[in-house]
């Protein structure tokens, strides 16, 4: 009787095992099978720039991780070691849910009787900017109880305005959205910017001294405290803020 015995070969392996992976994650991979002591590079097909370097241990195992392609798709994971020996595996990159940023909104001199309605009659605004272009990329309203929220919003660096008739509009600049929610710090918006240039001077105090002890629209142009009379506590605010330039820091 002659026993012949067969080589036992081991085949490499690669896995993902972290899919699917968020567009502009980290993709984790495990490896086996690869030549002890190997460097094994490991990149994404489709995309060859986003590859990394790892060492096969003493059995041909290691892991590792790289960069996620940004676009959402199937890809090809590949790796390969310096004998020749490969393998490849499939993974999935799914678009960013996204993260919400919230906050609260007030008007200078309003008082609490009169904000809900007063915010209800100018409906403050505020935007979300992208810095590179200064132009909006989503606005939110105000509500009645003054919150507002951005949902979705994909990870990157924004600006954040707020804007409100016959009020300074404010700025929040180069706030870095990640991966958690953000709830964005107490704003009150400044009053006083009577003729809508963005600015308090002589001519808005002008205004309201000219209007003294009339009943308006409440809100009304000269009407800085929203409370529908125009009295000495409009003169009051808007010559506080004489001189205020908008946007002012959030």
């Amino acid at each position: 009787f002659e026993f012949t015995s067969e080589p036992f070969v081991i085949s490499e392996s690669l896995t993902v095992t972290n899919t699917p992976v968020p567009a502009g994650g980290l993709v984790q991979f495990e490896f086996d099978g690869f030549e002890p002591g190997a460097e094994v590079t490991v990149s994404v097909a489709e995309e060859p720039t986003l590859a990394t370097t790892a060492v096969a241990d003493g059995t041909g195992a290691g892991s590792g991780t790289l960069a996620a392609p940004g676009t959402d798709g199937i890809y090809t994971l590949q790796a390969e070691d310096t004998f020749g020996n490969s393998a490849s595996s499939l993974f999935e990159v799914t678009a960013p849910v996204g993260v919400s940023i919230s906050g609260d909104l007030a008007l200078q001199a309003v008082s609490p009787a009169d904000e809900a309605a007063a915010l209800l009659v100018l409906v403050p605004k505020v935007h979300l900017i992208d810095p590179a272009t200064g132009q909006p990329v989503s606005t939110a309203d105000v509500s009645s109880d003054g919150s507002f929220e951005f949902t979705s919003v994909s990870p990157g660096t924004y600006d954040v305005g707020a804007s409100a008739p016959g009020f300074l509009t404010a700025l929040l600049e180069d706030l870095v959205v990640g991966s958690a929610d953000i709830g964005l710090t107490d704003l009150e918006l400044s009053a006083g910017d009577v003729s809508g240039d963005n600015a308090v001077a002589g001519a808005d105090i002008s205004v309201v001294v000219a209007g003294f002890g009339q009943s308006v629209s409440r809100c009304s142009s000269a009407d800085a405290t929203c409370d529908g009379f125009i009295s000495g506590a409009d003169i009051s605010v808007v010559v506080s803020n004489f001189g205020k330039i908008g946007p002012t820091s959030w």
